[in-house]
């Protein structure tokens, strides 16, 4: 049987664990709010799901590049065959898009990320990736002190012989916000129970709505009334007064009185609550408030929605990046010279006005060759001619005068 299926086939076993070894991360708890709050409880709610979908997809959509070294210490992009999982396609069931994409919401919920080597070549190449649920993992060590992993039961260290003389890993963990070097800590189940608070006012306001709000009315009559009495003056008068016949006058006898209940407090601070919850879900995520749908309020984040967008690359987007490029390249790339890259210049972009006017005077400064900025615009090169280096004829070497007792020689 194939790698791949025997990663989907791990049950029972006996691992040699220890005592250092915990037990799986915690998927949910009651929250104080007095809702359940997991994984599944979070997403569903629209904030949560946005953050996690925006960040995981914006960085999954950008270009990723294995680059190799030139001789004149510059790199270009390599892509070489033997890495075609990490910059094509990881696995028969999903692009690198989407695998890249998923990866990333398993750190933004968990706060950890398993990629597998389902199937190495035979020089040790990854040759099909998959990811593990991080919840089916534990993490610890063992009497030695070396990390320990137990996948579904079964210690990692049971069937991980065939990988041994290779020159990659076949486990490759991911993390961020880890306290202990063994499990990550993600943005959602670290703030659980504040979501709660949340969740608790979306299930209120559905409850709220389901029961149409408040009672149309109440009718107080002097004495008392059988259930079926009841039913049918309510049925009477509803009949009366709804419908076409909204806003009729109603005449009561017999001491009868007809009251409208309005809204309780709670339901009217229930907007507020549900305000605050975008607030706070962008504040975990460091997201700028109007990425979620929220511009009523001003914000630190900058002045315009360019540099808020500009700000949220660099401090939210950048860190994952970051950690893509280094665990990946770490993982894949040991023994080799390549580099593993993601370019976030895509989103970086300005509007073409300004851009233009940018690649204008990089190419006018020597900055840029023609090829170079066609290049970014994902057009074809132009041949040798588009590496030219334009040297501006009205500009020359900064003369400096020389220090008391040095030579000067100028330039020839």
């Amino acid at each position: 049987m194939a790698w791949w299926g025997r990663m989907f086939r791990w049950v029972g076993g006996s691992p040699d664990r220890t005592e250092e070894t915990p037990a799986s991360a915690v998927v949910g708890l009651h929250s104080q709010a007095g809702v359940w709050m997991d994984e599944q409880a979070a997403l569903a709610m629209a904030p949560v799901y946005r953050a996690v979908t925006l960040i995981s997809q914006s960085i999954a959509a950008m270009p990723l590049r294995i680059m190799e070294p030139m001789p004149d210490g510059s790199r270009r992009v390599a892509n070489p065959e033997e890495m075609a999982v990490l910059w094509s396609r990881p696995n028969p069931e999903e692009t690198r898009v989407e695998f890249i994409g998923r990866l990333l919401a398993h750190l933004l919920i968990w706060g950890d990320a398993f990629v597998f080597v389902a199937e190495p070549g035979p020089l040790g190449e990854a040759r099909r990736l998959a990811l593990i649920e991080p919840p089916r993992v534990d993490v610890g060590r063992d009497a030695r002190g070396e990390r320990l992993y137990v996948v579904d039961g079964r210690s990692w260290l049971e069937w991980r012989d065939w990988v041994r003389g290779s020159p990659r890993p076949g486990f490759v963990h991911l993390r961020i916000g880890s306290l202990d070097g063994l499990r990550g800590r993600g943005p959602v189940m670290a703030v659980l129970e504040s979501l709660g608070v949340g969740r608790a006012a979306e299930l209120y306001a559905a409850r709220y709505f389901a029961s149409a709000g408040v009672p149309g009315g109440i009718i107080y009559v002097s004495g008392r009334l059988s259930p079926e009495d009841a039913r049918r003056l309510a049925e009477q008068f509803a009949a009366a007064h709804s419908g076409p016949n909204v806003h009729r006058v109603a005449v009561l006898d017999q001491g009868a009185k007809f009251e409208s209940p309005g809204a309780d407090p709670a339901s009217l601070q229930l907007l507020d609550v549900r305000r605050f919850t975008v607030t706070e879900v962008a504040r975990v995520f460091g997201i700028p408030p109007h990425l979620l749908g929220d511009a009523s309020q001003s914000t630190s984040w900058g002045s315009g929605l360019e540099e808020q967008n500009r700000a949220f690359i660099t401090l939210t987007l950048r860190p994952y990046i970051a950690l893509l490029e280094s665990a990946l390249t770490d993982a894949f790339c040991a023994g080799t010279d390549y580099l593993i890259r993601i370019d976030p210049s895509a989103l970086l972009q300005g509007n073409l006005q300004s851009r233009f006017a940018a690649y204008n005077a990089a190419r006018q400064a020597g900055l840029m060759t023609i090829n170079e900025i066609r290049d970014l615009e994902d057009l074809p090169g132009i041949g040798e001619a588009g590496d030219n280096v334009l040297t501006p004829l009205n500009m020359q070497v900064t003369q400096v005068p020389p220090r008391a007792g040095a030579e000067y020689i100028p330039e020839q």
